[in-house]
């Protein structure tokens, strides 16, 4: 049986899970009895049509184990026995993409559903808490760090901390979102990713907080407790909120060590929606000192650090957060706007998230305009801060995709053809306005005239094809947007005809699209012609299957744009909307693929830069051969084995590796 060696990165977290899988190709599969005989079957059937990738065992020694599900008790027993477990889902996707093997962090694995590459680190949760975090981040294929390193990109613990050295503290700095272990949890209970808003730590989440008597507890309390706060006496509190250091209970908070806050910074933290330190101007102040909030205080710390400049605040969340941005602009000199067509704008600010990318109305000029975040105004109250050493928000110049500018104008946005299909069809196969938020939507079809008539608004052409039935009532479902933004940002990407037995792809293809912006419609085989030739009309993309020809007549699709499950997961990966021409694989071929003639091929890469454009350009040159049926050379790939050298950059080929290969008589192309 021929082997078969996967490209699987040596990281240390999983280099020792990795090199025991790709050592036992094919991988020896023990089937737990619990699956049920139906998907058993499917199983049996993908392993004969990939023989070279896993076959099925009648011994546990040696094995992997599968089972449909984790169950606690069973996965506790099979692990004490030193058995290593995966889920029934993912052997199914690795049958269908090996590549999936490069991202198995450890095992015990159910499936890659968590598709951050990025770390999950916890704190502050109890022991059992903690256990299982940790297992609930290893199943779903999470990485799980026990420090809060540049790896990872998600905290999750159960309540905010003040220790400057505290690993909540340290999430802040670095914008990390911080989560309770509710969302591992709804992810694991929901078999996909999901919203993480809902389970964002509250501001004061756990914070035991004693409240001076009187007014500041009368004003302060409910906000704090509304927020996550404890409302405790002073034996039991970690901070007492008093108005300044005379009060009585700050002397005795002082004396059995703790910490002490006024009001202001208690207004701070749910302004900034963190619990900030205890710092600067958020001390408690001395008896008789002048409010922050006066307009004494403010006209006697207005400086003139940003005197030339103008600062772009639409992009700010509108309330109190923008209030706090402005009050900082005027205490700094600057001028602060709204209007994104100003062309006196010198900064553009945001809480800013450096992974995702932001449409804005704001002309894109590095040299002229810097896209910041806040807490680089907040660093220019003293000098004038170097913008450099702060996060830097992406952004992409498209006022349609703009949904604050939007918002401002209190107008909707729209982006093109982008329109959600949560809509039924009327008498006239017109598509009409539909109130229903749900996720998913049967898309109803014009109702068949009685004796053969042509319905108004389909053509004689479109119902030739055969008449609309009752199959075409669940015959496409649209799955809304879960986030507003992303590289799909009011486009329709539709799915149609794609075999059952690649249900769990599309899944989490359709996934991955509403996950970026987008809306995906799924349109399944039984629609019937004149249905999909008014379907067609609201689609941007079609996303095929495979190669060879379409799952439909090319006039019914004739403005519609096709495209690959490739080009999907590329736009996610380099977060941009890549033309469909730019590579061969974005756009389905004539015939299908892999080729037969391809298998024998070996082909190198070489000559790119170093820009971060070539490191996109090497993984979908990658992609391409692989989809061509070629192998992509490695490192310790030997001359012998190689076929062909990919040029990318004529002008930067090595000379001696250029002699290697004429020498081989190894062809050189671009």
């Amino acid at each position: 049986m021929e082997s078969l060696v996967l490209d699987v990165p040596t990281t240390p977290r999983t280099r020792d899970v990795l090199q025991s899988l790709q050592g036992q190709l094919p991988l020896a599969l023990y089937l737990s009895p619990r699956i049920p005989k139906l998907r058993a079957a499917v199983l049996q059937e993908l392993i004969l049509r990939e023989p070279r990738l896993a076959w099925i065992s009648d011994s546990e020694d040696g094995a992997l184990h599968v089972l449909p599900d984790f169950e606690l008790e069973e996965l506790a027993a099979l692990e004490r026995r030193k058995k290593r477990v995966v889920g029934l889902p993912f052997v199914e996707r690795f049958l269908k993409t090996p590549e999936v093997l490069n991202k198995v962090p450890a095992l015990p694995l159910f499936d890659l559903i968590y598709n951050s590459p990025g770390a999950i680190c916890c704190s502050g949760l109890a022991q059992d808490a903690r256990i299982r975090c940790s297992a609930l981040a290893r199943w779903v294929g999470a990485k799980f760090a026990e420090d809060l390193g540049p790896e990872v990109s998600l905290l999750v613990t159960a309540r905010v901390s003040l220790h400057p050295d505290s690993k909540y503290q340290a999430a802040l700095k670095g914008r990390l979102p911080i989560v309770r272990s509710s969302y591992l949890e709804a992810m694991w209970q929901a078999k996909h990713e999901v919203k993480m808003e809902p389970h964002l730590l509250p501001t004061l989440a756990g914070l035991a907080i004693c409240f001076e008597p009187g007014e500041v507890k009368e004003l302060c309390q409910r906000q704090a407790v509304a927020h996550g706060a404890v409302s405790t006496s002073l034996d039991k509190a970690e901070i007492v909120i008093v108005t300044d250091v005379s009060r009585t209970l700050y002397r005795e908070a002082r004396k059995i060590g703790l910490l002490a806050a006024p009001p202001l910074w208690l207004e701070r933290c749910l302004q900034l929606r963190r619990c900030m330190p205890i710092a600067g101007e958020l001390e408690v102040p001395q008896p008789g000192a002048v409010s922050s909030g006066s307009p004494a205080h403010v006209e006697s710390n207005c400086g003139t650090t940003l005197m030339s400049c103008v600062l772009c605040l639409l992009y700010i969340e509108p309330g109190r957060q923008r209030d706090t941005a402005k009050a900082l602009a005027w205490r700094c000199g600057a001028l602060s706007t709204l209007d994104p067509a100003d062309k006196a704008i010198t900064h553009v600010l945001f809480h800013a998230l450096p992974n995702t990318l932001v449409y804005v109305s704001v002309p894109v000029d590095e040299d002229r305009v810097s896209f910041l975040d806040v807490s680089w105004l907040e660093a220019c109250l003293s000098k004038k801060a170097r913008e450099s050493a702060f996060t830097k928000q992406r952004v992409a110049y498209n006022p349609s995709c703009d949904t604050a500018h939007a918002a401002a104008l209190g107008r909707s946005c729209s982006r093109g053809l982008g329109r959600t299909l949560s809509t039924t069809l009327d008498e006239a196969g017109t598509l009409k306005r539909r109130g229903s938020e749900t996720g998913l939507i049967p898309i109803m079809p014009p109702p068949q005239p009685v004796g053969g008539a042509v319905e108004p608004g389909l053509s004689a052409d479109a119902t030739a094809g055969g008449a609309v039935g009752p199959a075409d009532t669940v015959a496409a479902t649209t799955v809304k947007p879960t986030v507003p933004t992303g590289v799909f940002a009011g486009l329709v990407l539709g799915l149609v005809g794609w075999p059952t037995f690649l249900e769990a792809e599309e899944q989490a293809l359709v996934q991955l699209i509403c996950s970026h912006g987008g809306t995906a419609v799924h349109v399944l085989p039984v629609c019937s012609a004149p249905f999909r030739s008014v379907l067609s009309e609201k689609l941007d993309v079609c996303v095929c299957h495979g190669n060879g020809q379409p799952p439909f007549q090319a006039s019914e699709w004739s403005s519609v744009a096709l495209a690959t499950a490739h080009w999907v997961q590329a736009c996610v990966a380099d977060t941009i909307l890549h033309p469909r021409s730019s590579f061969p694989h974005f756009e389905p071929g004539r015939g299908p693929f892999p080729l037969s003639n391809m298998s024998e091929c070996t082909v190198r890469i070489t000559a790119l830069d170093s820009s971060r454009e070539s490191h996109r350009q090497r993984a979908r040159l990658e992609e391409l051969i692989q989809a061509l049926g070629a192998k992509v050379a490695q490192q310790t790939t030997r001359w012998s084995e190689t076929t062909h050298v990919v040029c990318v950059l004529p002008a930067l080929t090595d000379s001696r590796l250029a002699e290697s290969a004429r020498k081989r008589q190894i062809p050189l192309v671009s």
